[in-house]
């Protein structure tokens, strides 16, 4: 077959290319996030018009008029915060600047 052929189901570095794809998806739908961290912005947001929640970006994403604004991983919570706000609330303690895997801030 050609180079795009049936020989990605046999010559998949993890071995058959559909057990690989079920692999992926099934770790995809158990993602780990803190589910008392999740509950408690639940909690915050019950409010707040025009909320959803979607899992994404390894966890629980929060959006608010179609902007993610807050999101929940193993054990934090990343906001998006006003820039200007930056340097003021990193004096709290427990709090960093995320660094995406890109290098943006």
């Amino acid at each position: 077959m050609g180079k795009f052929g049936n020989e990605l189901s046999t010559t998949h570095p993890r071995g058959n290319f559909w057990s690989f794809l079920l692999h992926l998806y099934k770790s995809i739908q158990s993602m780990a996030y803190n589910e008392e961290l999740t509950n408690r912005l639940r909690k915050a947001l019950k409010d707040v018009p025009n909320v959803e929640e979607l899992k994404m970006f390894r966890g629980v994403s929060f959006m608010i008029n179609g902007k993610v604004c807050m999101s929940v991983g193993d054990d934090e919570i990343m906001y998006r915060i006003d820039p200007a706000m930056h340097e003021e609330l990193l004096k709290h303690k427990g709090t960093r600047t995320m660094t995406m895997k890109t290098g943006r801030e």
